[in-house]
């Protein structure tokens, strides 16, 4: 990776070791209250990982390349993704209590790994931050204030609340709804993970010379146009609608792919380096309200019906279309091309 780490920037990392090191409790759960109880605490992880994760890598990667370094581990990601739920049915394939041990157990491995790896990070060329200028603003008064970041972080909600349509809203509607095969809801999974981990490099290499605002509201438009595919397999036969839903899974792929990296890379590029902690922890504020809320509210939906729920879904990608065009003009560094490549300097927000 990149030179030039800000010497604060690296401070996000022990916040990320916190992540790593929780994976084990649920070996030792021998009742459900323990299972609640240990499931509870792990979130810990995920929560201080996350909050982390980004400043971490916009310390070593150096602005205008960004987009390219968050799509190759989320590319990472969607790979080990992957790989687990291939070691997952084997277990369940397997079905005794050792399989299942034998799981956790390497899951727990895999995070001490993980762990040792972050203590392994080191800033080659540690430099001090900018201070802010004298009679800024600072702290969370600053972050509140600067209503650009809040319109990324509000454009960042309709992807999030989009990204959770996956998990939530089409394994129940393909299942419940239309009535379609089991497996047809494995393959829409596979398919997404294997586009990710095999696509995302190239998308992000066609992205250059783009502006960043544009691929976030392609995004949001691959996002509504899968939507409205999904809602049409409920008005064919079988057959036809299991066509339908595998092609509507590609199109919904193809919105992550390209708002996904642009987004990350936003969220830290857009930050100030003295507050980019508390900048991307808001931002990452909109995947937590995201993660609590759509559950219920996709649920709620689908009872009223597929046009309830699609309908609902199209209206907040389109929102993110709206936002995103709202963000080109707040947001210089919105308004910029995807470069791929470092920047000496990039135009900030006002």
């Amino acid at each position: 990776m990149p030179s030039g780490v800000p010497k604060a920037s690296a401070r996000g990392i022990p916040v990320a070791l916190v992540g790593t090191r929780m994976s084990g409790l649920r070996f030792f759960a021998d009742s459900f209250g323990l299972v609640i109880a240990a499931s509870a605490v792990v979130q810990l992880g995920p929560t201080a990982f996350w909050g982390s994760f980004s400043p971490v890598v916009a310390s070593i990667a150096q602005p205008g390349e960004r987009e390219r370094w968050f799509g190759f581990l989320g590319a990472l990601r969607n790979a080990s993704f992957a790989i687990g739920g291939l070691v997952a049915a084997v277990a369940l394939t397997v079905g005794t209590a050792t399989a299942y041990t034998a799981v956790i157990v390497a899951n727990a491995a895999s995070y001490l790994l993980a762990f040792g790896l972050l203590l392994s990070v080191r800033s080659p060329a540690p430099v001090d931050p900018s201070p802010p200028a004298p009679g800024s603003r600072s702290g969370w008064g600053q972050v509140l204030r600067d209503r650009a970041y809040l319109l990324l972080v509000a454009t960042n909600y309709c992807y999030a609340i989009s990204a959770m349509a996956l998990n939530i809203a089409m394994p129940v509607y393909i299942i419940e709804v239309l009535e379609l095969p089991g497996w047809v809801a494995g393959v829409l999974f596979t398919l997404n993970t294997v586009m990710i981990g095999l696509g995302q490099g190239l998308v992000v290499n066609a992205m250059q010379g783009s502006v960043r605002t544009n691929i976030v509201a392609l995004g949001s438009l691959l996002s509504a146009a899968s939507y409205v595919v999904m809602l049409s397999a409920d008005w064919t036969t079988v057959a036809i609608g299991v066509v339908l839903v595998l092609a509507g899974a590609v199109v919904y792929t193809g919105g992550e792919l390209v708002a996904g990296p642009v987004l990350t890379a936003l969220s830290t590029d857009a930050a100030p380096e003295h507050l980019r902690g508390r900048y991307v922890s808001l931002y990452q504020l909109s995947w937590t309200i995201a993660l609590t809320t759509a559950p219920v509210s996709l649920t709620w939906l689908l009872e009223k019906g597929p046009t309830a729920l699609w309908g609902a879904l199209t209206a907040v990608a389109l929102a993110g279309v709206l936002l995103s065009a709202l963000l080109r003009r707040a947001m210089p560094l919105a308004a910029a091309k995807v470069t791929n490549a470092p920047a000496t300097a990039l135009p900030q927000t006002p």
